[in-house]
């Protein structure tokens, strides 16, 4: 006759659902580091661009795989939340019709501190 195979031992099946609920839970956790990260790639500005005129600004973000993305927009549609002496790292910056803020480093290089505190520095009711 075939030998019996031995029994379970107790809470053996508590064992693998525990491994399975934190297996789950740090992808769970990974997947929301990962959105975060690529949310705030996206809304990081990489440069400004006044464009001629004095009328339009170009923003571009970066972007994943170093693709930046782009746009422009009048300047009467972007306001800066805070002036830059009064942020400690990072400038909000809203552009009408766009969700969340775009975040500028203060960090940066600023040719005319001057022109862009007068201009896309400013802040404007939106």
């Amino acid at each position: 006759p075939p030998a019996a195979e031995p029994p379970e031992p107790p809470g053996r099946g508590r064992s693998a659902l525990w491994r399975y609920g934190l297996a789950v839970g740090c992808g769970a956790v990974g997947t929301l580091v990962l959105g975060a990260g690529l949310l705030f790639s996206v809304r990081s500005v990489r440069s400004v661009v006044l464009r001629a005129g004095g009328r339009q600004v170009t923003l571009t973000t970066h972007a994943p795989f170093g693709l930046g993305a782009p746009f422009t927009v009048p300047l009467n549609q972007v306001s800066c939340m805070a002036h830059r002496g009064e942020v400690p790292a990072m400038l909000p910056l809203k552009v009408k019709g766009r969700r969340f803020y775009f975040l500028l480093d203060k960090a940066g290089y600023f040719p005319n501190t001057q022109l862009f505190d007068n201009t896309v520095g400013a802040y404007r009711n939106l």
